[in-house]
């Protein structure tokens, strides 16, 4: 008998044998992170704190065999004596309980009254996807307006009837026959009318403010620039204003931006247009009432009033949201709790002081799916309020634009 050979032998299998359960472990590690990544964020924070808290119980507990068992036992599995330590299950069992037990209706209830940064920054994320949604409901309300006057040729009977219709739309009269009323307006303000019956934001711009009647320029503009003079500019060459772009290279203005067409060459106007995209070459191009025009390019050297229409439906969102807050809060908690938590530790990076704890409730909201299943309802567009007043006390003391 090789007894060398032997000893090399159970090296070698052992050598293999310690390599497969290495390989084994990695190949476990591998799959639990694997695992790790599908949870959300809060489900991992919820992991970890529950594992570290198990853990650090167990590293101040005693010994799990009695310091009294005899030596000959200890290495015998099936004759040691475990104890068990009260105060460890006592931790385990308190902290398992608080998991998770916060009442997502209350918190959020909480939240809007005791932390009104958090509400700002929810509501303020929520209104730039509701002004995208917005805008994009204008610009195909316009091209639709168009399209329909461009389907017969100016000066017909059929032109001169949707012409009509129109006008009435747009100032809420009853004209049986407006062919003498310049529609340029109104076919933006008919738009906004027809929009505001699903939209509420949009009722704002129409004539129910009792600002202006719909139809004229000068009134809409003057309204727009005492309601939100941050977001209406005069401008010598509109063109080159619409090509303006900001600090990353994105073009300021975009679809939907309306421009009054005050001077060109030198001579007085009173046009106002709507922008519908851009070129090739980035010209912007925009529809147009009165003319029928649709995706015309813009000339260059015509002075007038770009009014940032997509800055200020956002404007209004924000100031819509404002008045039913608990359940936008609510529905943010419910739907988007990652999103929720990441607005509340961005304000904890810059205050811990005061958002460390709201940033540790987030761990013991209920995850079991029983929420209040208290919607976000949309307001019924019966009897509308228009926050004309509301604007009006917001912006008093401003310098007009």
């Amino acid at each position: 008998m090789d007894v060398f050979a032997k000893l090399k032998e159970a090296r070698e299998s052992l050598a293999k044998s310690k390599k497969n359960k290495k390989a084994r472990r990695k190949e476990i590690r591998h799959h639990q992170r694997a695992e790790q990544k599908k949870l959300t964020i809060l489900e991992r924070i919820r992991n970890l704190k529950l594992s570290s808290g198990i853990v650090l119980g167990m590293a101040l507990a005693p010994s799990v065999v009695k310091a009294d068992t005899p030596l000959k036992d200890k290495d015998n599995s099936e004759r040691k004596e475990i104890t068990v330590d009260q105060d460890l299950i006592a931790g385990v069992m308190r902290f398992k309980q608080e998991l998770p037990k916060l009442d997502i209706k209350k918190f959020g209830l909480q939240v809007t009254r005791d932390y009104p940064e958090v509400v700002a920054e929810v509501i303020r994320q929520r209104a730039e996807v509701r002004a995208d949604e917005l805008i994009n409901a204008y610009v195909a309300e316009m091209n639709a307006q168009v399209d329909t006057l461009q389907m017969s040729r100016r000066g017909t009977l059929p032109h001169n009837k949707q012409r009509t219709k129109v006008v009435n739309k747009a100032s809420g009269a009853s004209h049986r026959n407006a062919t003498a009323i310049p529609y340029c307006q109104a076919t933006v303000q008919s738009s906004f009318v027809k929009l505001a019956s699903q939209y509420l934001e949009f009722t704002d711009l129409t004539y129910k403010t009792g600002e202006h009647n719909g139809l004229s320029c000068v009134s809409f503009v003057n309204y727009m620039k005492k309601a939100f003079p941050q977001s209406v500019v005069y401008t010598k060459d509109i063109t080159k204003t619409m090509m303006e772009k900001d600090a990353d290279g994105n073009y300021k203005y975009g679809a939907g931006t309306l421009a009054w067409q005050t001077q060109k060459n030198g001579k007085s106007m009173s046009h106002m247009i709507s922008f519908d995209g851009r070129a090739e070459d980035g010209t912007p191009l925009y529809d147009a009432g009165n003319r029928d025009i649709n995706d015309g390019k813009h000339p260059l050297g015509v002075a007038g009033y770009v009014i940032d229409t997509r800055e200020v439906l956002k404007e209004l969102a924000v100031l819509y949201m404002q008045d039913r807050k608990e359940n936008i809060v609510l529905d943010c908690l419910e739907k988007d709790g990652d999103g929720f938590f990441e607005i509340v530790d961005g304000l904890k990076q810059k205050n811990p002081q005061k958002f460390a704890s709201l940033a540790q409730k987030m761990f013991f909201l209920s995850s079991n799916g029983d929420v209040s299943e208290n919607n976000v309802d949309a307001a019924s567009s019966e009897n509308i309020p228009v926050l004309t007043a509301a604007y009006m006390a917001k912006n008093k003391g401003k310098s007009n634009t």
